[in-house]
């Protein structure tokens, strides 16, 4: 069963995300955004028991990635000879 997080809930905007529900709308996985909030990547506020994302930092972090463009490597000499 596969939950769908909005940013908005109910009549009112919600200010901060715990660490799973800003993975869950990234589409990314809790590890990956707790791997991001360890390096300092993504700014989290600590004081309600849990880590949270506000919406503010979520947009900022999503803002600054790049699409992912893959450096195709050159072959070596021995897969070279081997292809032979």
């Amino acid at each position: 069963m596969t939950e769908t997080i909005s940013l908005q809930s109910g009549p009112t905007t919600r200010r901060a995300f715990t660490i799973a529900e800003a993975a869950a709308f990234c589409g990314v996985s809790y590890h990956t955004l707790y791997r991001a909030a360890c390096r300092g990547d993504l700014r989290v506020l600590t004081g309600f028991g849990r880590m949270m994302v506000s919406d503010k930092e979520l947009d900022r972090f999503l803002g600054k990635t790049e699409e992912y463009r893959p450096i195709r490597r050159k072959k070596l000499a021995a897969e070279v000879v081997s292809a032979v």
